[in-house]
């Protein structure tokens, strides 16, 4: 089965019994993202490098048996109406809006 067409439970599971790593899995995912996204243009902000780099710690921490939860592991891809504290947020809006404190 191709890995992109399995579901997260399937996922998580393969992360589990070692038959995949974070990082092989974020790969595909980027390839994927290379492949579409020049014509769909989902993404407004996208880094590889950290994407990569926390997937590394993923399978660093997995391999030392500290999983932090049942998802660790498994990228995620969120809307932008979210407040994050590392990527810049638009709260969906076509301008850049600076969040107000």
């Amino acid at each position: 089965m191709k890995l992109l067409n399995l579901s997260a439970q399937q996922l998580l599971k393969k992360l589990k019994n070692k038959q995949l790593t974070s990082v092989e899995l974020c790969k595909a995912y980027i390839n994927q993202k290379k492949k579409y996204d020049k014509n769909i243009q989902a993404w407004e902000y996208f880094n590889e490098k950290k994407l990569l780099s926390d997937a590394k710690k993923s399978d660093n921490q997995r391999k030392k048996l500290k999983s932090l939860g049942v998802l660790h592991g498994l990228p995620v891809a969120l809307k932008d109406i979210i407040s994050t504290s590392e990527m810049p947020t638009k709260y969906g809006a076509r301008i850049n809006l600076k969040k107000k404190e």
